[in-house]
This record gives structure tokens, sequence and C-alpha cells, in this order.
């Protein structure tokens, strides 16, 4: 007995001791901020990874909002806090932001969501989780399909795809209810496979054809997909652990396969399309003439047509569908773009050209502002790298503090575009923000819907005027108002990477005929 109870009393101050030593650890560990005089974000440890992870009742990409706007950060212009036991930086302060993004962006080239090259050889090799100097040659190379040049070579092509959607819309007849992100999600599906990679998606027509199934699974998120984001953004050093991937194995599959079958046509043929094809193509012939061309350089020539696919048909048809929810909301502000758009075709002769969709004041303004209240990416990220030898990056004046090596660095673009301190009365819809006379009182970094700096999205011009051009199309005979199904509010999927509504956004979509006559009726 008298042994049994000295094991027990040497049981307990063992097991004591241990967690005393661990508490002394993570005591440690979650002090880090406050030790180094940085705002902080006040750690329990672990359950802020945990909230992250579940509990969350909106998008879980929107926890670093939280953080932003929480009132006791007001004045702060960083705020440390804790991603597991992993120290992080969120980023408040324009200014500060300035620093990170622009002016020291050879400090901050790299983002720090990964994939794995041995895992994932078509996600790590996309633009757009690239690392320097991989990603600076890529950029280089692929920026001449996407300057303003090149981009108006392309508009007669969205138009074509734009004359389905009238047509489309027309054969659906003079009312009728339709899920607003499924209908411009068939729109953008086929503006990116005619621009892009040459081929005719016929959405509209038929909604299950391959490129329109494989694009609308690779672009759901559910719980696994979502782990898998958290994964490649948050915590990298997993990814082979949970075998991360970005593409989905089935979409990746079909990817090789089409654009593989693209290649080969488009050799054949020799036809010149001035596509995002015939760009990866005159890369591929460098590099077979330079030596270079093997199984890792043909995939690299793959993931670009990946994510051009994926940010291109998403972020577009997103911000078409919450435009049309916001006009349908607020019929005085759809009148006055409704009004802008028709007069444009009867300037244009019933012709919507480059010049005209361009340069529309009211649609620009729309389109801005929906960007502001749903920026295709809540959050953007980069990690502290400075080359070997270079001085490392400081907090100075904001705080007495040099990062160190691998520090990651967060921003939250929903946090900062709904700031009331840049934004007054921030979830307000409200255009008129963007008019020229407002525009010129803006804090430039307050507001970045496709990023900042040198690895700002290269696509933001060609995603611009996809959504311009879409909307005008469908607004030009037709009107959207509220029904049974229109949620009266937005609550973001909280699996969602961006920021999706996952019940649907169900809007009435009225022949204008029909509209006027009821509006005189009453």
């Amino acid at each position: 007995m008298l042994k049994h109870r000295m094991f027990s009393i040497a049981s307990i101050f063992l097991l004591t001791t241990v967690l005393a030593i661990v508490y002394a650890r993570l005591r440690h560990k979650y002090t880090f901020w406050e030790r180094e005089g940085v705002n902080f974000w006040k750690p329990t440890p672990f359950m802020d990874t945990i909230k992250l992870l579940f509990g969350q009742n909106q998008s879980v990409y929107l926890y670093f909002s939280d953080i932003h706007n929480d009132p006791k950060m007001s004045k702060a212009a960083a705020v440390g806090m804790h991603l597991l036991d992993r120290p992080a930086l969120l980023l408040r302060e324009p200014e500060l932001i300035k620093s990170v993004m622009i002016k020291n962006f050879h400090k901050f080239s790299n983002r720090c969501g990964t994939c794995d090259p041995h895992i994932d050889t078509l996600g790590s090799n996309t633009l757009f989780f690239t690392n320097n100097p991989k990603w600076r040659d890529l950029r280089v190379k692929l920026t001449p399909l996407y300057t303003t040049a090149k981009v108006k070579q392309l508009f007669p092509l969205m138009k074509e795809v734009g004359d389905q959607l009238e047509s489309h819309l027309a054969n659906k007849g003079k009312s009728f209810v339709a899920e607003m992100k499924e209908l411009c999600g068939s729109f953008t599906i086929d503006m990116i496979a005619r621009t892009a990679l040459g081929i005719q998606a016929n959405s509209f027509t038929n909604p299950n054809g391959e490129l329109s199934i494989h694009g609308r699974r690779h672009l759901h998120f559910d719980l696994g997909r979502a782990f898998t984001f958290l994964i490649m953004f948050f915590y990298p050093k997993y990814l082979s652990t949970f075998r991360i991937q970005f593409f989905r194995p089935e979409f990746a599959a079909f990817l090789r396969k089409s654009i593989d079958e693209i290649f080969i046509a488009r050799e054949k043929s020799k036809a010149k399309r001035n596509d995002l094809i015939d760009t990866l193509l005159e890369l591929k012939k460098e590099m077979i003439a330079k030596g270079e061309y093997d199984e890792v350089a043909h995939d690299t020539l793959l993931a670009q047509a990946g994510i051009f696919f994926t940010a291109g048909s998403d972020t577009s048809s997103s911000a078409m569908a919450y435009t049309l929810y916001e006009m349908a909301k607020h019929p005085d502000m759809q009148e006055r773009l409704r009004s802008e758009i028709c007069d444009a075709f009867i300037a244009g002769n019933g012709d919507m050209t480059y010049e005209i969709l361009t340069n529309l004041p009211y649609l620009n303004m729309v389109v801005d502002e929906t960007l502001r209240m749903y920026p295709a990416l809540p959050s953007v990220d980069r990690v502290h790298m400075p080359s070997d030898g270079e001085a490392p990056f400081d907090l100075r004046p904001y705080y007495d503090y040099t990062l160190p090596k691998g520090m990651p660095i967060y921003i939250s673009v929903y946090g900062i575009q709904h700031d009331a301190k840049y934004w007054p009365n921030p979830y307000t819809y409200d255009p008129e923000r963007f008019s020229p006379e407002y525009k010129k009182l803006h804090e430039p970094l307050a507001y970045m819907p496709f990023g900042a700096g040198p690895r700002k999205c290269i696509g933001n011009r060609i995603g611009l005027l996809q959504a311009k051009l879409g909307l005008a199309l469908f607004l030009k005979n037709h009107y959207v108002e509220v029904c049974d199904k229109t949620p009266p509010e937005i609550k973001f999927d909280r699996f969602g990477f961006v920021m999706s509504y996952k019940k649907g956004i169900y809007l009435n979509v009225i022949e204008d005929g029909l509209y006027e006559s009821r509006a005189a009726n009453d």
C-alpha cells in the first residue's frame, strides 16, 4: 500500500512537472509579441487556430478582418498574432503596407502560401505560387499578354461570347428567376475558354460540357478544400504530410489532357490568335531552343493555363453577381446604370466598343464599389525573405522591432476596405465613393481588390473588362429585382477561399419592355 501511494505521489509530481514545463514553454511562445513591444491579438494557446479552422460562422478567411477592425486595435499599425504556436504579423497602417508591398518588395517578393513541388508540380509552378527568381522570369514573359493593347485585340472575341449571353437571356422569356453566380459563371467560363484557350465551351447551351463541369467542380469549396487552402496558406510545413494539391486531381488530369490537345492542334494549324496559348507556345519554343524543355517545364506552361482559368472565371463572375445583387437592392442606382449603358449603345449605333465600355463613368464607379464591398481575395500574404547579407526589415517608426527571416505577413483586404477610418459607413453600398472628386481623397493602400505592388494580379485588366462587358450586355435589355429567394444580406461561405455565398444569389430577371409596362400600370 505504501509503495502504491509513493508511486502515485511520484506520478502526480512527474505529471505536474511536465505540465508546468509545457505551460512555461507555451507562455513563453505566446508572450512573444508582448516582449517585443508590438500590439498583439491576445492569444489563447491553440484556441485562435481552432477558431480559424472551425469557429467562424462566416468565411474562415474573414478571421483577419475581425482582428483588423477590432476597436482595441484601431490605433495599431500592425498586430502580432499566432498561427498555432508560430508568430505572424497583420499589417493595418497603409504606409506600412506600402513599405512591404511596394517600397521593400524585394524583401517580401514571395507569398506565405505555397505548394510542394514534389507532390504538386502544377500548383507550385503557377505564377500565383511560384517564388523568386522563377516568379520574376515568368511574370516578365507573361506580362505582354495582359497589356492594354493585347486586351483590346481580345475584345472582339469577348463580344462574341457576349452575344451568347444576350441570346441566352432572350431565350429565357420575359421574366425568370436565376442564380446569378451560376449564370455569370457560364459567361466567364465561356469567356476564358474563348479568349485564353481558343476553344468554344458553350456553357449556356451545353451546361454539362466537360469544361463547364470540371471548372465548377474545381471552384466548389467544401470542408476538404477549406482544409487544403488553410494548409497551403497558413501551415505550409504540413503540405507533404497531407499531400496537399492546389488543383483537384481530376481537374489536373483534365487540364493536362485538354491543354496538350490544344497545343498539338495549334502547332499543327500554325494559327495565330494572340491569346494565352500563343504566348505559352512561344515560351515552349524558347525552352526547347535552350535545351530547358522537360516535364517540369511542360507543367509550368500547363499551370499558367490552369491558374488563368481558375482566377479569371471565378473573380469576374463574382464581381458580376454581386453587382447585380446590389442593383436589385438599389433600383435607383440600377436605373442610372441602365440609362448610361443604353445611351452608350445608342452612341455606338447598337455596338459597344472597347473605348466606350472602358469610359462609362458610373459603370466604373459601380464595379469599383462592388470590389470594395466584395473583394475577390479577402486577404493577401507575404513572407519576409531578405537576401543573404541584406538588412532585414524593421517596423520603425511604429515599433522598435526587426522582423526575423521567414516571418509571415498578412493584410486583410476585406478588413481595410471595410475600415470606417477610410470608408465612412463601410457596409453601405455607395458607388459615389468612386466619383472623380472623392477618388482624389482615397488612401491608396486602403483599396486593393487586386493586391498591390509588383505581385498585383496580372490579369486585372482582362478580369475587369469581361465583368463590365457582361454587366453592360445583361442590363442592356433587362432589369433585375429581388425575389423571395434573394438573401437579405450576404453571409460568406465559411469554407470558401474566395468571397462566395454558398446558398446562391437568386434574382428575378425581367425584360425591359415588361418591366416598363408594369411600372406604367402601377
